[in-house]
């Protein structure tokens, strides 16, 4: 829900702005003045005599229900209006806005509402069970309780109505090397296992529009790449990986838009898009896809696309509706349309990277085109009645058929597909032993932009965007704020702040949920400002104040000493302790040969358009060279001269022609969608050693374990996984610091995230 904005006067006509959220609680952004409910805000309207009072008991009384948990509140009650939230948008590249100001596009859109609005009840469905099913998901799961659980929650929170809502197709929990199609049939005693990878594949629908997204699941965290792969290659078919990158170093900032357009610099590849061809966006994929190499049990493997499974295009009752997106390189030259839906699926495989039909089929689908075919057995036509009545050109299993009663129905099922009424669908494999990961999500070509459905990220996405300015103006400012959409990302190099007079935090929210304000590590001043309204437009531009130690502020942020061996805040929440093992794990931590490194120059990889090459200073007698996929996240420019964390007791890995001699250290989010660098604290050295811990265990640390003995005794894959920044920014293994003896290594904005 997007917060209610409203402003109220005070004695001495300051305006102030506040923020009515969800839960009836106000907060103030100007100054440092905080209302903890509407009551108490009440009586001091009620006390200026302003009259307000009834607004505030009208939105007491109108606060929305919260979702249970487990979920059991269907997703129309959570929103009264019936309007659910858009997905996520994306602008169309090089379309120069003529589309989002066309009034006849805007038109186009409003009579497609309805539609819309249905798409998006079926993807908050999806997205809440999603969320759900993450959250109960362990090892040792009989397949056939999770997807009966998954299903039953859909069923409850769609309010399953026949064929006017439900579930879309079978939920696909294919293991391992089985890519797609394969659902535990009734009986099934399959249990989920540690060293499993699952594809999760479900769909949701509201009156036919159908949205398909899918996940893969991997606890042991040796398959993450396998995993980063598919999902990397699925955004790069999908998002716009244009994404601006501006050195403000010596640049007047009484500049205009216009210029900084023209100064700016992006990576241009093809995605998804109205008249883009299909081929193009497979051969991005596979690009994308095949960068990637994954170590199992001690062997490196490439990372493969499927070359014949595909993305596809959905219409109503539809799932696959004629267009197919394929994830390799040389498919048809049919463009996409506008108004078409797509779901945008990619399978990474260590196999061969194609399938064959193999095991009991447990999927079915009626075909969408079928005439009348007359039918012999009775038992035949009676199923069939049931298929249509349930099902329609809808996929189904066979346990939703025991669901509805139907019994000895293996030979009229076989009947119908014979006669080509019913189509079966066997599971899809890879040679037995590999292992496959999917990543899938659905989008709308819209005619002014492209939606994309049941992001991780929730409906809304704040965009939070970093400027170093002298002045307390700027013709560019003013512009930008009044063009910029949601889905427009500026990255900006930290690098020139220089005082806390000279930082500008602009936040283009459309009136989306807060946002967190980030500044590099090194100015924590900056980062324990309060905020600060100075202007009002539909997109609030909000500037820090000069730090009073003794004002506290949501973004509030300690300094870290050098000396220390904990940074603790009042406000953050304790750190997670490693398990029982953590002297192990810390033991084992302290035998990685992790040292400060600095960038002398990096460049891109001649052969993998995702792969930086950095020259990396370790401290030796000749610098390192090193890979790294980070060229969808870190501009070029920001890795020159850069103060790094390098892993360096790795076996070198060939990187597509490239020997890699070590590993960048960076932190993600949970999505993946932003990763930064983990920076060493000024005054770090080349070459010198990082550990974790206090004083005594640099005292102790011992030498660096061979990088044999690192990936015999999987020393990284035990560590990693305890490899957290804490909500002060700072690297942890659990409760250790991660430092130097300069201070703690630190991410630039990422929070509770983990680091790889």
């Amino acid at each position: 829900m997007k917060p209610l904005n409203t402003e109220v006067k005070t004695d001495e006509n300051v305006s102030k702005e506040i923020s009515i959220e969800e839960n009836g609680t106000l907060e103030s952004v100007n100054g440092n003045e905080e209302h903890s409910d509407v009551s108490s805000m009440q009586k001091d309207e009620e006390e200026e005599g302003k009259g307000d009072g009834l607004l505030f008991n009208d939105l007491k009384k109108k606060e929305l229900p919260q979702q249970t948990d487990p979920p059991s509140i269907p997703v129309v009650d959570l929103f009264p209006s019936g309007e659910f939230p858009e997905g996520e948008i994306q602008q169309y590249k090089d379309d120069n806005l003529w589309r989002t100001t066309s009034e006849e596009k805007r038109e186009l859109e409003r009579l497609e509402k309805p539609k819309y609005n249905s798409v998006r009840q079926a993807a908050e469905v999806h997205r809440q069970v999603r969320k759900y099913i993450k959250s109960i998901l362990k090892p040792g799961m009989l397949m056939t309780d999770l997807c009966e659980t998954l299903e039953n929650t859909v069923r409850k929170l769609i309010s399953e109505n026949g064929l006017q809502a439900g579930i879309a197709f079978p939920t696909g929990c294919s293991l391992n090397w089985v890519a797609a199609h394969w659902t535990p049939n009734s009986g099934d005693k399959t249990v989920l296992q540690y060293d499993d990878v699952m594809k999760l594949d479900f769909g949701t629908h509201i009156d036919g529009c159908i949205v398909d997204c899918a996940f893969t699941v991997a606890f042991n965290p040796m398959f993450d790449p396998l995993l980063e792969a598919s999902r990397e290659a699925t955004n790069t078919g999908i998002k716009n990986s244009y994404q601006v990158a501006f050195d403000w170093r010596g640049v007047d900032l009484s500049l205009g838009l216009q210029e900084f357009t023209r100064l700016s610099r992006g990576v241009d590849r093809k995605e998804a898009g109205i008249d883009v061809r299909l081929c193009d966006i497979g051969a991005a994929i596979q690009e994308v896809m095949e960068s990637y190499e994954v170590e199992i049990n001690g062997k490196v493997f490439q990372v493969k696309s499927i070359r014949n499974l595909n993305g596809h295009s959905i219409g109503r009752y539809q799932i696959h509706a004629g267009k197919s997106v394929p994830i390799v390189k040389g498919g048809e030259q049919t463009k996409m349309e506008e108004g078409e839906f797509f779901a945008i699926e990619t399978f990474a495989s260590t196999g061969k990277g194609y399938v064959r039909e193999d095991l009991e089929c447990s999927h079915y689908m009626k075909n969408f085109d079928v005439g009348h075919i007359p039918l012999r057995l009775p038992r035949a036509k009676q199923l069939l009645a049931t298929i249509n009545k349930n099902f329609s050109t809808l996929a189904f299993c066979r346990r939703y058929l025991d669901r509805l009663g139907e019994t000895k129905y293996l030979m009229a099922l076989k009947n119908l597909c014979d006669t080509g009424i019913v189509q079966p669908y066997p599971p899809l494999c890879d040679i037995k032993g590999s292992y496959v990961s999917q990543f899938e999500h659905t989008i709308l070509l819209r005619p002014t932009c492209k939606e994309r459905f049941c992001s991780l990220g929730g409906a809304h996405k704040a965009i939070t965007t970093e400027i170093a300015f002298e002045q307390k103006s700027s013709p560019f400012l003013t512009e930008l704020i009044a063009t910029a959409t949601t889905t427009m990302a500026v990255t900006v190099s930290a690098s020139i702040l220089k005082s806390s007079s000279a930082c500008v935090h602009m936040l283009l929210s459309s009136f989306s949920p807060a946002a967190s304000f980030r500044t590099p590590p090194q100015f924590p001043l900056l980062r324990s400002s309060p905020i600060t309204t100075i202007t009002r437009t539909d997109r609030a531009l909000l500037l820090l104040r000069p730090h009073h130690p003794k004002t506290s502020s949501f973004c509030t942020s300690p300094i870290t000493n050098a000396n220390a061996e904990t940074t603790t805040t009042s406000e953050s929440p304790p750190r997670p302790a490693v398990e029982d093992n953590s002297v192990n794990v810390k033991d084992a931590a302290n035998m990685l040969d992790i040292r400060v490194g600095r960038i002398i120059k990096a460049w891109r990889h001649e052969e993998a358009d995702s792969l930086y090459v950095e020259e990396v200073d370790v401290g030796e007698a000749e610098p390192r060279i090193i890979c790294s996929g980070l060229v969808k996240y870190v501009p070029l420019d920001f890795l020159q001269d850069r103060s790094v964390v390098v892993l360096a007791n790795l076996k070198p890995r060939n990187m597509r022609g490239v020997k890699s001699n070590g590993m960048l250290l960076a932190a993600s989010d949970a999505a993946h969608e932003n990763v930064e660098l983990l920076e060493p604290p000024q005054g770090s050295v080349p070459g010198e050693r990082i550990w974790f811990g206090s004083q005594e265990d640099k005292e102790n640390q011992p030498a660096p374990a061979s990088p044999n003995q690192v990936q015999k005794k999987k020393i990284w894959e035990l560590v990693q996984p305890h490899l957290k920044t804490d909500a002060s920014l700072v690297a942890m293994l659990g409760e250790h610091l991660m430092q130097t003896s300069a201070g703690a290594v630190m991410s630039r904005s990422l929070k509770n995230a983990n680091i790889s």
